[in-house]
């Protein structure tokens, strides 16, 4: 057996000095995932599981109480659990169960309830798998990366907005995609002027102006090309969806 470190933990160097906390997410221990939670049943009256604030039942996460008590968090307040990923209001519940730069959190039975904008707000429905890494255990089978997270655990200042890193992306890339298409649009008014002037002489392959057509006109087909997969929506971006919770 070979010892492999955690992808993302003390040794990630600034992404831990912006996340300081290892998130633990384990399967959930008062019901069988999502199926067997009962969201309105008896289970919301286990403490431990869930609890109620300001007329909202909110997930639990638990962290080191030295840990809590350095941010000024008490039982029960609600805090914003975040990284680059995403974000996600959950109540607090310090612990001497835990070490110091440990948190944990159940990763089943949680519900995907972004206050605004998904994507780009908070989650109060307690949906921790959206903060954990993308990748998967093994080559070999599909699974979570359950105790993988770095994240960053403070009180909630009440602000529901919250841009995770893909969003970012995608918002950066509208001035990069707007261009492209401004220069496609050029391009094939190029062309256009190409078909419709006066016909030119054939030149020897080996003339660097003919060589400049041919990379101009290798440009030009690219630039179509991208032209009509956008139309035809073969570069948009799938609809960003909550990751399975168990």
């Amino acid at each position: 057996m070979k010892y492999e470190p955690s992808w993302e933990g003390p040794h990630s160097g600034d992404l831990f000095e912006r996340y300081p906390l290892q998130m633990l997410t384990p399967h959930c221990k008062y019901s069988f995932h999502t199926q067997g939670d009962g969201k309105d049943s008896f289970l919301l009256n286990i403490e431990d599981h869930r609890v109620k604030v300001n007329g909202y039942y909110y997930w639990i996460m638990r962290l080191n109480a030295e840990d809590a008590a350095a941010r000024g968090i008490d039982k029960h307040d609600l805090v914003k659990v975040y990284n680059d990923r995403g974000a996600v209001i959950c109540a607090a519940l310090p612990t001497q169960r835990l070490p110091r730069g440990v948190c944990h959190g159940y990763e089943s039975s949680a519900v995907y309830d972004p206050m605004g904008e998904p994507g780009k707000s908070v989650d109060r429905g307690g949906c921790l798998n959206q903060l954990t890494p993308h990748r998967t255990q093994t080559k070999s089978t599909h699974s979570l990366a359950g105790s993988q997270s770095l994240v960053q655990v403070e009180l909630w200042d009440g602000r529901t907005e919250h841009m995770s890193e893909t969003f970012a992306r995608m918002e950066k890339d509208k001035d990069v995609r707007a261009t492209l298409k401004a220069a496609s649009l050029v391009r094939r008014s190029d062309r256009v002027a190409v078909i419709t002037g006066p016909p030119r002489k054939r030149r020897d392959p080996v003339n660097s102006t003919n060589l400049a057509r041919t990379g101009y006109q290798a440009e030009l087909r690219y630039a179509e090309m991208e032209h009509d997969h956008r139309r035809r929506g073969v570069h948009e971006l799938p609809a960003v969806r909550a990751r399975g919770h168990g």
